[in-house]
């Protein structure tokens, strides 16, 4: 985020990053919310594949979690 606004400083248009900011906002938006509910997508703890932080904060966290890197990272 802070790439973005440090973008408009060196550019002097508001308008673009304005913009660049809204679709990565939208982009965020529609990979987070399948993760809401892990259960639809099958993910389950009962399977017993998961461990580290997905035992430790629980699916939903988990899948949270790695989108929000994906988007960040």
């Amino acid at each position: 985020m802070a790439m973005v606004f440090a973008l408009s400083f060196y550019l002097k248009c508001r308008q673009l990053t304005c913009m660049i900011f809204g679709v990565m906002t939208v982009g965020f938006g529609a990979l987070l919310a399948p993760a809401r509910q892990p259960s639809q997508l099958g993910v389950s703890q009962a399977l017993g594949a998961m461990e580290g932080k997905g035992i430790r904060f629980g699916a939903a966290a988990s899948a949270y979690r790695s989108i929000t890197n994906t988007v960040i990272g």
